[in-house]
């Protein structure tokens, strides 16, 4: 133990009496860590975005079904090109699906919005009450709807929180009555704001609408979810009686069905898809996906960045690694004369040999810790900015791939210091003092 501490001490020392050497061989130990610490911090942060945006879309135990137009296209000579979801589909799923605890639907429009002198088309929604929970709207002021604004095909709005400010600025929404393209609805509620991370929605809960606590300081054009803060929300049924009506072909109708448990919306997918299949004479134009199945994708397409990111940056630390090598062999001729003294007074082969391993490791330590700063530099800095402007996320700082990076780059000092130290150690000392 006392030969490894002379060694540490034997290192430092070295380092301080060659410094702009010292340099040198850490340069390249300092930009793998950073790149490395750099790299995963980006996809750790685009990560953290994902997954909020997935969880965002709805409830962890939420199935969506649609049509899946290529079967559409495919078996359209068989009379299925006007096959549309409905409220019927709705009220099957709910008669013989026995692993469904809920059933909620979505119906897509675009229309014009007016209030006084605005004019504006938004995506409006018909959606039924259950839809609200299942998919994460969440209603801040107001009300949602009720089962007698679905009965009564009521003539009542929530508005997203973007569409409240852009109609009535300073205005209390709530109340107020606007025109949806030929009809007169009453204002019922306010859709919380939907930031970055869905997280953010609770941050302004109590504050009023149209208040300067509730002015957006987000680019909206970078918000991952402003979309969810551009829509008018109507009951399902006042979309298909009062701007549908019987005309199936322009129902582009959803719905969402949630599992009586997350373990088991794989068998409630199935099950699902089988009702469809059978209430629709056994045609199979269908599909049906998960938060879960997206949040699975999602992870394996990082998975596979951090490998990739992973094998970039061990590539470059080993990059410096043979920089290490490099000068530590011009080390090794400089101190040939030094090394025939020490073996000379009694030094051992083990003692000239941690002199340079124990150097080598030393100076990735140092490098390490100078890269993994200035990774944390670069990340919360340039490629912060880089990444909002790009994805609307942020770097989060991995920690992990710091450590990782450490004692990576400890290893390829060590692999680095191996080939200079055995040749120290295997040098005769006769030879060595003879060097000039």
């Amino acid at each position: 133990m006392k030969k490894f501490w002379n060694a540490i001490v034997d290192g430092i020392l070295e380092i301080r009496y060659h410094i702009m050497r010292s340099m040198l061989s850490v340069l390249g130990i300092i930009l793998g860590v950073m790149n490395l610490t750099a790299m995963f911090s980006i996809v750790k942060g685009t990560e953290v975005a994902n997954r909020s945006f997935i969880e965002a879309l709805g409830s962890q135990d939420m199935i969506q079904v649609g049509i899946d137009w290529q079967k559409v296209r495919e078996a359209g000579a068989f009379g299925t090109k006007h096959i549309r979801l409905n409220l019927t589909d709705v009220e099957n799923i709910k008669k013989f699906a026995s692993t469904v605890e809920n059933v909620g639907v979505e119906v897509y429009l675009e229309e014009t919005v007016q209030y006084k002198s605005f004019n504006k088309a938004y995506r409006t929604l018909g959606v039924s009450p259950s839809t609200f929970p299942m998919n994460k709207y969440v209603v801040e002021f107001g009300r949602p709807f009720n089962e007698f604004d679905i009965e009564s095909a009521a003539r009542v709005c929530v508005l997203g929180s973007t569409v409240a400010e852009e109609i009535f600025g300073t205005e209390d929404p709530v109340g107020k009555v606007i025109k949806v393209r030929d009809e007169y609805f009453h204002v019922v509620g306010v859709l919380a704001e939907y930031g970055k991370y869905f997280e953010d929605v609770k941050s302004s809960s109590g504050k009023k609408p149209g208040s300067k606590s509730m002015k957006k300081s987000k680019n909206k054009n970078k918000n991952p979810l402003e979309w969810k803060n551009t829509r008018i929300l109507i009951p399902v049924t006042t979309a298909l009686t009062r701007f549908i009506g019987q005309d199936t072909s322009k129902n582009w109708l959803s719905i969402f069905v949630q599992s009586k448990s997350i373990d088991m919306v794989s068998a409630t997918m199935e099950e699902v898809l089988n009702i469809l299949i059978k209430t629709h004479n056994d045609q199979d134009v269908f599909w049906v996906g998960s938060i879960q199945e997206w949040m699975s994708d999602m992870e394996q397409f990082t998975n596979i960045w951090k490998i990739v990111l992973g094998v970039v940056a061990g590539i470059s630390l080993m990059v410096g690694g043979v920089g290490i090598m490099n000068v530590m062999l011009a080390s090794f001729r400089e101190r040939m004369r030094e090394i025939g003294i020490r073996k000379a007074i009694g030094a051992s082969n083990v003692d000239i040999f941690l002199l340079f391993v124990v150097e080598t490791i030393v100076i990735c330590i140092i490098g390490g810790i100078i890269g993994l700063g200035f990774g944390y530099v670069v990340s919360m800095t340039a490629l912060s900015a880089m990444l909002q402007e790009t994805f609307g996320a942020k770097p989060e700082f991995s920690f992990d791939a710091g450590i990782f990076s450490m004692f990576f780059s400890m290893f390829v000092g060590m692999l680095s210091g191996l080939y200079p130290a055995i040749k120290a150690a295997k040098l005769p000392p006769v030879e060595a003092l003879r060097y000039e």
